[in-house]
């Protein structure tokens, strides 16, 4: 789906992936982005981002805000 340019986003930071390679790391994200795009969400991803550790990656995803959705 495409984003309504009517509609509100938000950048989503909450989910995280085990892997600390950020080539896998983007897969696994891309992967989550489908999955949730199967289930009606508009959502993007806009990158990775390693933890402090180096041992997980944080998904960095665009989402648009539905109207009875709080972000």
């Amino acid at each position: 789906m495409l984003f309504d340019p009517e509609r509100k986003t938000w950048i989503d930071t909450d989910t995280r992936v085990n892997s600390s390679d950020p080539r896998i790391a983007s897969k696994l994200c891309e992967a989550e982005a489908e999955r949730q795009r199967q289930q009606g969400e508009v959502i993007e991803l806009k990158g990775v981002r390693p933890s402090r550790s180096g041992r997980t990656h944080t998904c960095i995803f665009e989402r648009e805000i539905q109207e009875d959705e709080q972000p």
